[in-house]
């Protein structure tokens, strides 16, 4: 489930459950009066842990992208204000812990009309309790006529929906054991995925990933603690260079 709508979940059943209650309580129900102080104590407390969460983690991880996003002149908003998780991502995904969608900011760099989003999970059967994985995705249009194709990295500890072990493979077994690539075309993935390709996917960041979902290409790169917007913007721009160009002679211009 997203964070965000676990938040207004539990602030929903806290106004309705001590609401109710304070209610019962002034109507003179005794056993609401003698219970309304430690609900309000238990509801406070779980308020007093959701504003810390806010606080020192999210607050300052939205003032850091926020304030790189102006410095490329792009637009910024908190949460998923462009729907991202009702697209279908494979590389948004993730199953069995929380995740969520907390800064996203759009804008032009580089002559693109380019999306920049933070993204979170927390990994199901993780070593460390309360372990998250950040990233920063880019994301940029591509020709509508190319065909999906997601290049995601293999073996990071959590589920994605709907995965299966895709049956292609590549001529490099580090690449194949790094990542999963699915793609209703095949004959499209290995005509992006040439040799040049795949030797320079291999030496990005581990948990780096990339996408191409109906008309949009998404880069998935492994949060930093500075500068990680540019980075992931440089890197999808760098995946777009590296396309072949007999991709643009078979589905259509690059863009």
């Amino acid at each position: 489930m997203k964070v965000g709508t676990s938040r207004t979940v539990l602030i929903v059943l806290a106004v309705v459950f001590v609401g109710g209650m304070l209610l019962l309580a002034l109507a003179g129900d005794e056993s609401a009066r003698r219970e309304l102080p430690a609900q309000v104590l238990a509801w406070g407390t779980v308020g007093a842990i959701l504003f810390a969460g806010y606080w020192f983690r999210v607050r300052p991880r939205r003032e850091l992208h926020r304030d790189e996003a102006r410095s490329l002149a792009l637009h910024s908003e908190p949460g998923d204000p462009l729907g991202f998780f009702g697209r279908g991502f494979a590389l948004l995904a993730h199953v069995g812990g929380g995740k969520d969608i907390e800064n996203t900011s759009w804008g032009t760099w580089r002559g693109m009309d380019v999306i920049v989003i933070d993204y979170w999970f927390t990994p199901s059967g993780a070593d460390t309790p309360g372990e998250t994985r950040s990233y920063t995705c880019a994301a940029t249009s591509v020709p509508a006529e190319w065909p999906n194709l997601s290049i995601v990295p293999a073996g990071r500890g959590a589920a994605i929906a709907g995965a299966v072990r895709p049956d292609l493979s590549f001529e490099s077994e580090r690449f194949n054991r790094s990542f999963e690539v699915r793609s209703p075309d095949p004959r499209f993935a290995h005509a992006l995925l040439d040799a040049q390709m795949i030797a320079w996917v291999e030496d990005l960041p581990p948990d780096t990933g990339f996408e191409l979902l109906g008309g949009t290409l998404l880069c998935r790169t492994p949060r930093g603690p500075v500068g990680d917007l540019t980075w992931a913007l440089d890197t999808m721009a760098a995946f777009l260079e590296r396309i072949p160009p007999v991709v643009r002679s078979l589905y259509g211009p690059t863009v």
